[in-house]
């Protein structure tokens, strides 16, 4: 199975660029991997156009809400399945046209909150990593459930979060000492 990224627009920030190059590295030890950065929804289509055989999945606020497990079990249905090619699409700041939207019959939401689509970039793929690691049997820090047990945290970071609001409170105090 081959995954292809369709990015619209280009990334700015150097920082994101390389944390989503490391992650595209580590899905090309599981899988091939290709991206296309394209310019606008035109260029896109007709990327689309070249293989109209591929499971194409469009990242979109509405679209429907995946924990990861389910995505690296979908994952491995389409490979078990024999698929070739699965496509993603990410959208630029401006989001994507409507030609675009309509093509597309699959539509996946990374989450319920927005963010900027160089973050969405580097959350795909992520997300893709993270799934194909679930897929191998690999160790993934959280990969089985959502939320670490506070048993497990560093002393420091409970010692943080313990004395937050006595930090907090005293800072208010000395600002405005009549209120409080």
């Amino acid at each position: 199975m081959r995954l292809r990224l369709i990015l619209l627009g280009k990334s700015r920030r150097p920082e994101l660029c390389a944390i989503f190059d490391d992650y595209i590295k580590r899905i090309g030890r599981a899988c091939q991997i290709e991206v296309n950065e394209v310019r606008d929804g035109a260029a896109a289509i007709k990327r689309l156009d070249a293989d109209r055989a591929a499971i194409t999945v469009l990242l979109d606020a509405a679209g429907r809400l995946q924990d990861s497990n389910a995505l690296a079990k979908w994952l491995g249905e389409q490979r078990d399945r024999g698929t070739r090619e699965i496509v993603f699409l990410c959208g630029d700041a401006d989001g994507f046209p409507e030609t675009l939207r309509k093509r597309v019959q699959q539509k996946l939401s990374l989450s319920a909150m927005t963010f900027s689509h160089e973050l969405a970039r580097v959350m795909l793929a992520e997300q893709l990593y993270r799934a194909f690691a679930i897929l191998s049997g690999s160790p993934i820090p959280n990969s089985c459930s959502g939320v670490q047990p506070l048993t497990s945290c560093p002393f420091e970071f409970l010692q943080t979060i313990v004395n937050l609001p006595l930090r907090l409170k005293f800072r208010w105090k000395s600002l405005f000492p009549t209120m409080i």
